[in-house]
């Protein structure tokens, strides 16, 4: 009996990870499966702090701490049955 593949898969981070698994441990595995692999950090963080200047650059678009309650995971959207309970 063949044994099976020993794959290693992963994406975004975890495509990170199994590129550095298979480059670390190639006899482990036989093949990869690597969608989207976040290998590019100073590419990556660049293009965060960009975003993180333009959406602070101009202060009349801050969110305030008010809406950012009403999306708090602790706290469920208001649905049209409930939002006149919940104002």
């Amino acid at each position: 009996m063949t044994p099976a593949p020993q794959l290693i898969f992963g994406c975004s981070d975890g495509g990170r990870e199994a590129l550095m698994e298979v480059q670390r441990y190639p006899e482990d595995f036989d093949g990869i499966i690597a969608g989207a692999p976040a290998k590019d950090w100073s590419h990556l963080f660049t293009g965060f702090v960009w975003n993180e200047k333009a959406l602070t650059a101009d202060p009349a678009s801050a969110i305030p701490p008010t809406k950012l309650a009403a999306r708090s995971p602790r706290r469920p959207l208001a649905t049209p049955s409930t939002a006149s309970r919940t104002a």
